[in-house]
């Protein structure tokens, strides 16, 4: 078991490529790679990150934070508007590894949402991630219905209400243990894609894009026994 508890560099994401040649040679070995959602694949506000990692350098160094580094980042929260394309991007990877060649039943992604507790808005901020892919697929059913005027291939995916390919697949079993992708807390109820496209049937493209960020809690905090959002992440954005 690999537990990823914090962030690192150079796509950590897309580290379990590295793992192929390793389980085609070993075709017994098992990876389970757990990502903490909180201490790493939750992401600070991006412009935010240079305030991070000056942060922690200074404490890293014993010397005195820079009080406006230190202000914003005791400011930020995390953004809901973020949060989709960063998970997004861990369960994309891990959908692309059998393509790739990792062989089938070797290697499992599983998000961790510990510590829980009845205060800790694991579930509801997850809950951002199951309804924006929800959207994504409901926008892209009324493509192939012809309810809207199709976009190419490139526009598509330059629209905001596009995360990544294949997610609507992984976002049905995160309940099950032995999915390629799963979580190890409770799940909202999931969205109804039917339901959606009968509620905005009039809607344009461009109605969908507008209201993209208008979830139902624009962001989160941490709770205990975790510590403040951006303590905890102090010394995990490329920190030492």
């Amino acid at each position: 078991m690999l537990l990823e508890d914090r962030e690192s560099v150079a796509y950590p994401n897309r580290h379990g490529r590295g793992f192929i040649g390793l389980c085609q040679s070993n075709p017994k070995l098992r990876i389970k790679r757990v990502v903490s959602l909180w201490r790493n694949a939750f992401p600070v506000t991006p412009y935010r990150k240079f305030d991070y990692g000056e942060a922690s350098q200074r404490c890293g160094e014993n010397r005195e934070l820079d009080l406006c580094a230190l202000v914003r980042i005791r400011n930020d929260r995390l953004l809901s508007k973020h949060i989709s394309k960063a998970v997004g991007s861990w369960m994309a990877e891990a959908l692309a590894l059998p393509d790739l060649g990792m062989p089938e039943g070797s290697f499992r992604l599983v998000f961790e949402g510990e510590p829980t507790s009845p205060d800790t808005p694991t579930t509801d901020a997850f809950r951002v991630v199951q309804r924006d892919i929800a959207w994504q697929c409901a926008l892209d059913t009324a493509y192939s219905r012809g309810m809207l005027p199709t976009p190419s291939w490139q526009e598509r995916r330059l629209q905001v209400t596009h995360i990544y390919e294949g997610l609507s697949g992984i976002i049905d079993n995160l309940a099950k243990e032995d999915a390629l992708v799963s979580c190890n807390f409770g799940l909202g109820p999931s969205y109804d894609v039917e339901k959606l496209l009968e509620e905005h049937i009039t809607w344009t493209a461009q109605d969908w894009e507008r209201n993209w960020e208008a979830h139902e809690q624009e962001g989160f905090d941490t709770a205990s026994p975790l510590p403040a959002w951006h303590m905890l992440r102090l010394h995990r954005v490329f920190g030492p």
